[in-house]
């Protein structure tokens, strides 16, 4: 039974072996197979719990804006009441009986005017009290100087106490409830797309954050090190293409970061609505009646400037892109806060048609000139008149100011509502100096018309009357060097940019590129005076409706007030007329001339006197002033306004005849 033969010992062994082999590697396929269904299983797992932690952090993040929505609710209620219950208790105080007082010497008189006391008069105790027909008791006294300077504080005191109720929030429209927000899963996507279109040409860079907004939305880019920030800013083209975005902007870097921002547009653009950013706090905590409501920035923060620190206001953008609407919110912004014992406006408005509906509350805050027909300007030779007064009205406050020793606006006011200043040095009762806001819709149109006057005007009031609460918005859709000239730049620090074609405007503007690649429709470069590099804003948008129910309310007020009102032309028909020892020895000959001919031309003058061009253009100026020809109007000629009788009134004064 042992004998078995070595050959069949082998075959065994081996087979017994191939046996186990398979045997083994059965178990490894089906332990990798095993291995496989549980890393499904845990993956499946852990997505399932990222799905809900997800879900339950979105969940989270609702209830939390659902919140502070209400809770930002139940405060402006809170602040609405307070106000309400303020206002009524003013109102109260207002119409509380005040005793009334009369002059014995005089007797009484039913019809004159009481002299009002102070409410603590006590009648004599010895004889039972007269009453008048009102039931108030009437207490003789003596009128002395006391009295009288009671009586200018108390009419100081009435113009404190004017009661205004400014336009409410609630006149303004409510933005729509569905509005469109950049979700996580765009974000992330926008991203990767970034990431690699920068990878795609050599550039290593990873999204560090990103700034939503109601416009745009700002991807923020950190270069890898040695890696160029120029070399990214050079592929904006290739990245809007990559992107399919209308178009891009590159903040490189974006201040105080270390990191380099693409804007781009997003696939639904929100519009910013006015009362959004009014019930916001940085509006509703803001101390100046001149704040400002400006939009909403790149990252969707309400973005509220105050006229007082800029203090003047240049805005520049081609037709359509959102300049008349920005106009707009700046008059109600402030019309929304003040009352009309604080500010008063110029406006300007060549083109007749931006600014006329408020015409309609010129009582309350319209300032006001002899000679003008309206109160909304619209004729440029009444600009340049008007212009003249607030130059005059500007060198009035700061005598005021010299007198009283007081630096600025403020100090003044302060003064004056604690009683410090009663009368100036001239006998005039002192007056609250009221902020002026001086509008000028369309510079360009003005300057072709009355571009030397227009331009002295307004450098003269840019340079001075921030100290005297005087302060210029001008606007212009023609952002040229002869329009924006140096004079004019040089004297408006803050700047607003809104779309343009050319890379050259928006220089003109800004002093930077930038403006080029903005989308329209109230999309804006803010450069303010504290910061050195533009900030993009999305102005907010105010409809005609929503400015006439503004107005309407502002109508229905009363007007207890004294009326602002600027000073009259100046003695010698212009402020800044030329004495007759100053004119030109040729000014005779230049007039005879021009009045002959009836061609007030610089060019004539050069050929018929045979002198320069400056000193031709400085004798059409001394003929303007002294009446004899018009006003600058573009290519044209300048109006002949006198006939040759002149020249025979002013022959025997030669050059020492007065102005006409």
């Amino acid at each position: 039974v042992f004998a078995i033969s070595p050959g069949h010992w082998t075959d065994g062994i081996a087979a017994f072996g191939a046996r186990l082999k398979e045997r083994w590697l059965d178990w490894r396929v089906s332990r990798a197979e095993k291995r496989e269904a549980r890393d499904r299983q845990r993956a499946k797992e852990r997505k399932e719990q990222e799905q809900a932690a997800a879900a339950a952090a979105a969940e989270a993040a609702k209830l939390e804006k659902e919140l502070k929505k209400a809770e930002e609710v139940r405060r402006r209620q809170e602040q609405e009441n307070e106000r309400e219950r303020l206002r009524e208790e003013m109102r109260q105080r207002a119409e509380a009986p005040i005793p009334r007082v009369y002059d014995p010497e005089e007797g009484a008189d039913e019809e004159s005017e009481p002299i009002l006391a102070e409410d603590d008069s006590q009648p004599d105790t010895e004889s039972e009290p007269e009453l008048d027909e009102d039931g108030q008791v009437v207490i003789p006294f003596e009128v002395t100087e006391e009295v009288i300077e009671e009586e200018k504080r108390f009419q100081a005191e009435k113009v404190r106490e004017y009661r205004y109720k400014p336009p409410p929030v609630s006149l303004l429209n409510n933005p729509p409830d569905d509005e469109y927000h950049v979700t996580t899963e765009d974000m992330e996507s926008i991203s990767r797309m970034l990431e690699t279109t920068l990878a795609d040409f050599n550039v290593d860079a990873r999204v560090v954050h990103v700034n939503p907004g109601p416009v745009i939305t700002r991807y923020d880019l950190e270069p890898a090190a040695g890696v160029k920030v120029n070399r990214i800013v050079t592929l904006a083209d290739d990245l809007a293409l990559a992107l399919r975005a209308e178009r891009i902007r590159i903040i490189a870097p974006v201040p105080g970061k270390a990191a380099v921002g693409v804007e781009i547009p997003n696939k639904v653009r929100n519009t910013v609505y006015m009362k959004t950013i009014v019930n916001s706090e940085a509006f509703v905590n803001a101390k100046s009646p001149l704040a400002l409501a400006f939009g909403k920035t790149s990252s969707g923060e309400s973005y509220v400037a105050d006229l007082r620190s800029m203090p003047h206001l240049l805005i520049a953008g081609q037709t359509g892109a959102g300049k008349s609407v920005c106009v707009n919110s700046i008059i109600c912004s402030i019309l929304l806060r003040a009352n009309p014992t604080e500010v008063q406006f110029v406006m300007i408005d060549p083109k007749m048609i931006e600014l006329s509906d408020y015409k309609r509350i010129a009582r309350h805050f319209l300032a006001w000139m002899p000679g003008l027909e309206g109160e909304v300007i619209t004729d440029p030779k009444d600009a340049v008149t008007v212009l003249e007064a607030c130059e005059r009205e500007m060198d009035r406050r700061y005598r005021y100011l010299s007198e009283t020793g007081f630096r600025n606006i403020q100090e003044f006011n302060e003064a004056f509502e604690e009683g410090e200043i009663v009368t100036m040095s001239d006998g005039v009762p002192a007056k609250k100096m009221v902020y002026l806001v001086i509008i000028v819709d369309e510079l360009a149109d003005l300057m072709m018309t009355a571009g030397k006057d227009i331009e002295f005007s307004i450098a003269r009031l840019a340079q001075k009357a921030r100290a005297v609460g005087m302060h210029l918005v001008v606007a212009t859709q023609r952002p040229s060097v002869d329009v924006l000239t140096g004079m004019i730049k040089a004297n408006f620090p803050a700047r607003i940019a809104f779309a343009v074609r050319q890379k050259v405007d928006s220089r003109t503007i800004i002093d930077a590129m930038g403006a080029d690649k903005l989308l329209g429709k109230g999309d804006m470069l803010y450069l303010a005076t504290s910061t050195p590099e533009p900030l993009r804003i999305h102005n907010n948008f105010i409809s005609g409706k929503e400015i006439r129910r503004i107005i309407d309310h502002i109508r229905r007020q009363s007007v207890d007030f004294d009326k602002f009102c600027l000073p009259g032309e100046a003695p010698g028909n212009k402020t800044f007329a030329m004495e007759a020892a100053e004119r030109d020895d040729l000014f005779m000959e230049a007039a005879e001339h021009v009045i002959r001919s009836k061609q007030g031309s610089i060019s004539v003058l050069q050929r018929r006197l045979r002198i320069g061009h400056s000193r031709a253009s400085r004798l059409i100026d001394e003929l303007e002033l002294a009446g004899v020809v018009g006003p600058f109007d573009g290519s044209k000629a300048r109006e002949v306004l006198v006939d040759e009788s002149w020249l025979d009134q002013n022959a025997q004064g030669g050059q020492d005849a007065a102005p006409f």
